[in-house]
């Protein structure tokens, strides 16, 4: 895992960067037999997952809401597992400071 903002070297021929929306990696703690639990097994395969730290901390507070509890039925410890393994898993890089306005009719969708 690597954190900074130094530059990254591009991957290897053939290995992906990937991002993945927080909506994704929580259907894939819900199924990880069902198409997002596949796409994260593919990319923990032979790609390379990209997350910031604030991508992490939204994946943790949605993991928890009531009703996706009652959806992805885990455990807390489980889900606390889950999202560690993606932070470790993964190249976490820092988000450029101010944000850039990506999605101009949900300003909150630019934090991730």
């Amino acid at each position: 895992r690597r954190r900074g903002s130094r530059p990254q070297r591009p991957p290897p021929k053939g290995i992906m960067r990937v991002v993945l929306d927080t909506n994704v990696l929580a259907r894939a703690v819900a199924s990880p037999s069902g198409p997002a639990g596949e796409v994260l097994e593919r990319i923990a395969a032979g790609h390379v997952l990209v997350v910031s730290l604030e991508l992490v901390g939204e994946l943790a507070r949605v993991l928890a809401y009531d009703r996706v509890r009652r959806w992805h039925q885990r455990s807390d410890p489980a889900v606390a597992e889950f999202v560690a393994s993606i932070e470790t898993g993964s190249v976490v890089v820092p988000l450029p400071n101010p944000l850039p306005e990506v999605v101009p009719h949900d300003p909150d969708d630019d934090v991730l």
